[in-house]
Protein backbone atom coordinates (compact mmCIF):
# COMPACT_ATOMS: atom_id res chain seq x y z
CA UNK A 1 0.00 0.00 0.00
CA UNK A 2 1.18 3.37 -0.74
CA UNK A 3 -0.05 6.69 1.30
CA UNK A 4 0.60 10.36 0.59
CA UNK A 5 0.66 13.13 3.16
CA UNK A 6 0.19 16.65 2.38
CA UNK A 7 0.52 19.72 4.55
CA UNK A 8 2.03 22.84 3.56
CA UNK A 9 4.07 22.82 7.23
CA UNK A 10 7.14 20.94 6.38
CA UNK A 11 7.78 20.47 10.51
CA UNK A 12 4.48 18.65 10.56
CA UNK A 13 5.69 16.37 7.26
CA UNK A 14 9.18 15.76 9.01
CA UNK A 15 6.75 15.21 12.51
CA UNK A 16 4.82 12.06 10.62
CA UNK A 17 7.66 10.74 9.03
CA UNK A 18 9.55 10.60 12.51
CA UNK A 19 6.73 9.10 14.41
CA UNK A 20 4.44 7.03 12.15
CA UNK A 21 6.03 3.24 12.16
CA UNK A 22 4.98 2.78 8.10
CA UNK A 23 6.89 -0.54 8.00
CA UNK A 24 5.19 -2.55 10.86
CA UNK A 25 1.48 -0.86 9.13
CA UNK A 26 2.82 -2.49 5.82
CA UNK A 27 3.31 0.79 4.35
CA UNK A 28 5.48 0.40 1.20
CA UNK A 29 6.14 3.70 -0.27
CA UNK A 30 5.21 7.16 1.54
CA UNK A 31 4.98 10.51 -0.56
CA UNK A 32 5.18 13.45 0.94
CA UNK A 33 3.73 17.09 -1.08
CA UNK A 34 3.32 20.56 0.31
CA UNK A 35 1.06 21.69 -2.24
CA UNK A 36 -2.28 20.23 -3.38
CA UNK A 37 -1.25 21.04 -6.74
CA UNK A 38 2.01 18.68 -6.00
CA UNK A 39 -0.06 16.36 -4.22
CA UNK A 40 -1.98 15.73 -7.55
CA UNK A 41 1.43 15.43 -9.67
CA UNK A 42 2.32 12.87 -7.39
CA UNK A 43 -0.63 11.14 -7.61
CA UNK A 44 -0.68 10.48 -11.10
CA UNK A 45 2.46 9.49 -11.26
CA UNK A 46 2.35 6.93 -8.78
CA UNK A 47 -0.03 4.32 -7.41
CA UNK A 48 -1.61 6.01 -4.39
CA UNK A 49 -4.22 4.59 -2.01
CA UNK A 50 -4.64 6.79 0.48
CA UNK A 51 -3.98 10.12 0.87
CA UNK A 52 -3.69 12.08 3.95
CA UNK A 53 -3.99 16.21 3.90
CA UNK A 54 -4.24 19.47 5.95
CA UNK A 55 -7.33 21.34 5.18
CA UNK A 56 -5.55 25.20 5.26
CA UNK A 57 -2.79 25.34 2.97
CA UNK A 58 -2.06 28.27 0.61
CA UNK A 59 -3.62 28.14 -2.90
CA UNK A 60 -5.46 24.81 -3.63
CA UNK A 61 -6.73 23.48 -0.01
CA UNK A 62 -7.05 19.93 0.98
CA UNK A 63 -10.71 20.31 0.03
CA UNK A 64 -9.84 21.24 -3.61
CA UNK A 65 -7.62 18.06 -3.15
CA UNK A 66 -10.12 15.84 -2.19
CA UNK A 67 -12.58 16.67 -4.73
CA UNK A 68 -10.46 16.38 -7.63
CA UNK A 69 -9.38 13.10 -5.77
CA UNK A 70 -12.86 12.35 -6.39
CA UNK A 71 -13.85 12.93 -9.65
CA UNK A 72 -10.44 11.34 -11.18
CA UNK A 73 -9.65 8.20 -8.44
CA UNK A 74 -12.68 7.54 -6.84
CA UNK A 75 -12.07 4.47 -5.32
CA UNK A 76 -8.82 6.25 -3.44
CA UNK A 77 -9.26 7.17 0.43
CA UNK A 78 -9.04 10.65 1.64
CA UNK A 79 -8.02 11.60 4.75
CA UNK A 80 -8.23 15.07 6.24
CA UNK A 81 -5.65 16.36 9.00
CA UNK A 82 -5.90 20.10 9.89
CA UNK A 83 -5.54 21.81 13.43
CA UNK A 84 -8.77 23.79 13.32
CA UNK A 85 -11.97 21.36 14.91
CA UNK A 86 -14.03 23.65 12.95
CA UNK A 87 -17.68 22.20 12.63
CA UNK A 88 -17.93 23.01 8.68
CA UNK A 89 -14.77 21.50 7.84
CA UNK A 90 -15.92 17.83 9.69
CA UNK A 91 -19.29 18.30 7.80
CA UNK A 92 -17.53 18.86 4.29
CA UNK A 93 -15.62 15.62 4.59
CA UNK A 94 -18.43 13.73 5.11
CA UNK A 95 -20.16 15.52 2.35
CA UNK A 96 -16.84 14.75 -0.07
CA UNK A 97 -16.68 10.77 1.08
CA UNK A 98 -13.47 11.08 3.43
CA UNK A 99 -12.16 7.98 4.85
CA UNK A 100 -11.76 9.97 8.30
CA UNK A 101 -10.94 13.41 9.87
CA UNK A 102 -7.93 13.57 12.27
CA UNK A 103 -8.19 17.11 14.56
CA UNK A 104 -3.57 18.13 15.23
CA UNK A 105 -1.93 17.91 17.22
CA UNK A 106 -2.73 14.29 16.29
CA UNK A 107 0.25 11.62 17.91
CA UNK A 108 1.40 9.14 15.71
CA UNK A 109 -0.34 6.36 17.60
CA UNK A 110 -3.51 8.31 16.20
CA UNK A 111 -2.15 8.44 12.72
CA UNK A 112 -1.40 4.88 12.57
CA UNK A 113 -4.94 3.79 13.66
CA UNK A 114 -6.25 5.82 11.60
CA UNK A 115 -3.91 4.26 8.46
CA UNK A 116 -5.11 0.58 10.27
CA UNK A 117 -8.16 1.04 9.67
CA UNK A 118 -7.88 2.64 5.86
CA UNK A 119 -5.87 -0.06 4.67
CA UNK A 120 -7.73 -3.12 6.35
CA UNK A 121 -10.55 -1.30 4.55
CA UNK A 122 -8.80 -1.47 0.89
CA UNK A 123 -7.96 -4.88 1.57
CA UNK A 124 -11.44 -5.81 2.55
CA UNK A 125 -13.02 -4.00 -0.53
CA UNK A 126 -10.17 -5.81 -2.71
CA UNK A 127 -11.11 -9.18 -1.60
CA UNK A 128 -14.38 -8.08 -2.08
CA UNK A 129 -14.01 -7.34 -5.57
CA UNK A 130 -11.99 -10.70 -6.32
CA UNK A 131 -14.97 -12.41 -5.00
CA UNK A 132 -17.09 -10.44 -7.26
CA UNK A 133 -15.25 -11.25 -10.06
CA UNK A 134 -14.86 -14.31 -9.62
CA UNK A 135 -18.50 -14.66 -9.09
CA UNK A 136 -19.21 -13.10 -12.32
CA UNK A 137 -16.92 -14.76 -14.60
CA UNK A 138 -18.31 -18.47 -13.15
CA UNK A 139 -22.37 -17.41 -13.66
CA UNK A 140 -20.64 -16.43 -17.31
CA UNK A 141 -19.84 -19.57 -17.47
CA UNK A 142 -22.74 -21.44 -16.28
CA UNK A 143 -24.54 -19.02 -18.88
CA UNK A 144 -22.65 -20.33 -21.39
CA UNK A 145 -23.08 -23.81 -20.78
CA UNK A 146 -26.63 -23.65 -20.42
CA UNK A 147 -26.91 -21.71 -23.89
CA UNK A 148 -24.58 -25.00 -25.44
CA UNK A 149 -27.38 -27.14 -23.68
CA UNK A 150 -29.94 -24.99 -24.91
CA UNK A 151 -29.20 -24.88 -28.73
CA UNK A 152 -28.75 -28.62 -28.84
CA UNK A 153 -25.81 -30.01 -30.82
CA UNK A 154 -23.12 -28.07 -33.23
CA UNK A 155 -24.11 -27.88 -36.73
CA UNK A 156 -21.80 -30.70 -37.85
CA UNK A 157 -23.00 -33.38 -35.51
CA UNK A 158 -24.73 -35.00 -38.00
CA UNK A 159 -22.29 -35.39 -40.22
CA UNK A 160 -20.01 -37.10 -37.10
CA UNK A 161 -23.25 -39.28 -36.79
CA UNK A 162 -23.35 -40.15 -40.27
CA UNK A 163 -19.62 -41.21 -40.91
CA UNK A 164 -19.98 -43.64 -37.40
CA UNK A 165 -22.88 -45.78 -39.29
Amino acid sequence: MNVLFVDDQISVLDGIEAGVHFDTLGIENVYYATSAKRAMEIIGNNPVDVVVSDVEMPGEDGLWLVRNIREQYPEMLTVLLTSHADFEYAQESVRLGCFDYIVQPAPAEEIERVLRRALQHIYERNKRNQLYEGLHRAAHLAGLSRHRRKTGPGPDSHLRSVSQK
